[in-house]
């Protein structure tokens, strides 16, 4: 990609916290029919997240795709978890699971940042926190 190019997709403003900026970025540059060259560069990251912290910046980061949803700036199919979430929406299961996340919250929680964590469950909660940020005005 050329700077150019890079310029001229900027990164949203309106995003103020962690999470799907670059998503944007990417949609931006796919709308562009930007050539990406990727390169074989390995990132090591020496520091890995607690469990509490990766569940906030995932709080944060589902806050700003309920924006990204909600201000219609990527079509849903860009995004699958966004098009899961249509699929639920259209058959109003969106309400049982923003319903159960009050009830759920503090045990997923708890179990996510436990050893007895498991990925379905972190789908579960970020599924259900979603629909519950999504009622939200």
């Amino acid at each position: 990609m050329t700077k150019v190019t890079f310029n001229a997709i900027t990164f949203e403003k309106t995003l103020n916290q962690y999470g799907h900026e670059d998503t944007l970025f990417a949609y931006k540059a796919s709308v562009l029919k930007t050539a990406i060259l990727h390169i074989d560069n390995p990132i090591l990251h020496g520091d890995v997240d607690f469990n509490n912290v990766f569940l906030n910046k995932t709080e944060k980061g589902l806050q700003n795709l309920d924006y990204i949803y909600k201000s219609e700036l990527i079509p849903q199919d860009f995004i699958p978890f966004l098009e899961y979430f249509s699929k639920l929406k259209r058959f109003k299961l969106n309400y049982l699971l923003a319903y159960s996340y009050y009830f759920t919250n503090p045990i997923t929680k708890y179990l996510l940042t436990s050893k007895l964590t498991s990925l379905a469950l972190f789908d579960i909660f970020r599924i259900s926190y979603f629909c519950h940020i999504n009622l939200k005005k």
